[in-house]
């Protein structure tokens, strides 16, 4: 059998640079131009974040939400929920949420993401979540309507509902419905329950 050869750096230069962007400023528009380099992003206030995987554990609650979600909505319905898809928000960031629900059929996508505001976003709290602050008053700001937040570490919900874009109107519990999407319930119980399952020896 012949032998294949191959240059790593010449064959595969995406694999061999690691993540080129970390740390640059960049407007929308410039991060829609970059070459790709095989790693997923978000901005902030101008500046490039690296956005990390997520445990196993934070991807099972993360299906699970969704299935809820659509369990809500209904099959019939003509809304869309998106995982983990570049969101360009009208205030110029860009942010990579896991869950987002929009109501209506999205307006505006391009190869590069959406450019709608859903009315809903869900995030699971993890190492690769930096700047929750931040993140939670640009939803704000933009109009996000509802935004949940799922803590595995505290097996803790939180519901944020936007007060005119002033500020946010906080519930936290182990069990809490939406305000915003008739019959979603979100419950500790439900979400956590593989969490308390003891390792095989």
């Amino acid at each position: 059998m012949a032998k294949i050869e191959f240059d790593l750096e010449k064959d595969f230069p995406i694999a061999s640079y690691g993540p080129r962007y970390i740390g640059w400023r960049a407007t929308p528009k410039e991060f829609q131009e970059l070459p790709r380099d095989g790693y997923v992003y978000r901005i902030v206030d101008g500046v490039l974040h690296l956005e990390l995987g997520k445990s196993f554990q934070d991807y099972k609650i993360q299906k699970r939400i969704v299935s809820l979600i659509q369990n809500a909505i209904g099959m019939e319905s003509s809304g869309e929920i998106l995982e983990e898809t570049n969101l360009f928000l009208p205030s110029g960031e860009i942010l990579l949420p896991d869950i987002c629900y929009f109501r209506s059929p999205i307006a505006c996508i391009d190869k590069t993401g959406i450019h709608s505001v859903p009315e809903m976003i869900v995030e699971i709290l993890s190492s690769s979540l930096y700047d929750l602050q931040n993140r939670m008053m640009t939803y704000l700001k933009n109009g996000i309507r509802e935004y949940w937040l799922v803590e595995p570490t505290y097996k803790k919900i939180s519901r944020f509902l936007n007060k005119n874009g002033q500020s946010w109107d906080i519930e936290s519990g182990s069990r809490l419905t939406s305000e915003y999407l008739e019959r979603l319930e979100l419950n500790s119980g439900d979400l956590f329950h593989f969490f308390n399952r003891s390792k095989s020896s």
